[in-house]
């Protein structure tokens, strides 16, 4: 008897199930609270859903405006240079619009909420995001900040372009002096005679030397008139013109509604434990 004893106390088997039971009786009353309690419950819900509703009803609709502006560049001496450095245009953007800034107060709309480079898809494209209460503010005030930015962008432009032109004008006047001082050494040559032949040997080498320096300065011109081309050279634009919004992008009814009922369930249920204890704790109190 005593071996039977020994080994049905020892059996895991019956431990395991002995925990089972535990625990579905467990599973059991808690379900039980919750049937009991359903009305808390509902009532938790109810209340973050009608609060979270009057929040989205009350709160005004705030749509975002998009552009990208394509930053202009300019070819000189070979090398090619943008009007303005991308992150040197985000910052001046950021410091003059205040950006995410409300160190001298909150930010009132309209308003640009970000501005940042495109360095993996657009090496030369800037991003602007605005803000406002209504779709037409808000692309109506992009619209203002990316023309102030490419007015100042085309004087930058402006000014490249003129040094190009400047270099250009400059090899074209070398060529047409290499050209006259070629037709007077050759008018010069013909013009010696027998007893000046060392003359006329010195101004047929720099006869040679001029021209050896013609085609140096067509070739120059030739670089000079490409970079000048769309290929190479051309002012900022705006490769994506300031968006109309459809709809806005905060608040958002379905999420925060989602929220809202996740949150109110955990808090009725955790609610009505709390009360099934203290219920049960007021019971044993008085019975004591």
């Amino acid at each position: 008897m005593s071996d039977k004893y020994s080994t049905d106390q020892f059996d895991p088997t019956r431990e395991r199930q002995e925990a089972l039971q535990e625990d579905e009786i467990s599973l059991i009353d808690l379900w039980r609270v919750i049937i009991k309690r359903k009305k808390m419950i509902i009532g938790s819900l109810l209340l973050s859903l009608l609060l979270v509703g009057a929040w989205i009803a009350i709160t005004k609709p705030v749509y975002e405006s998009r552009a990208v502006l394509g930053i202009g560049q300019v070819v000189q001496m070979g090398q090619v240079v943008q009007v303005e450095a991308s992150q040197l245009l985000v910052q001046r953007l950021k410091e003059e619009y205040r950006v995410k800034d409300d160190s001298e107060g909150e930010q009132k709309f309209p308003m640009i909420k970000e501005v940042k480079t495109m360095e993996k898809s657009l090496p030369n494209g800037v991003e602007i995001i605005a803000q406002a209460y209504e779709a037409q503010e808000a692309q109506k005030f992009l619209v203002d900040v990316a023309a102030k930015v490419i007015k100042k962008h085309q004087t930058l432009f402006d000014i490249g372009r003129t040094e190009q032109q400047r270099q250009l004008e400059s090899l074209q006047n070398e060529h047409d002096r290499i050209e006259q001082a070629l037709s007077l050494i050759e008018h010069r040559v013909s013009s010696l005679v027998g007893s000046e032949a060392s003359l006329a040997g010195l101004l047929t080498l720099q006869k040679d030397l001029l021209l050896q320096r013609l085609p140096q300065i067509e070739q120059q011109q030739i670089a000079v008139r490409l970079a000048m081309s769309e290929l190479q050279s051309r002012p900022s634009v705006l490769l994506r013109q300031p968006t109309l919004p459809i709809k806005p992008v905060k608040p958002k009814p379905a999420l925060y509604l989602a929220l809202a009922t996740v949150l109110g369930l955990m808090l009725g249920v955790f609610g009505a434990f709390f009360a099934e204890f203290v219920g049960k704790t007021r019971a044993r109190m008085a019975v004591n």
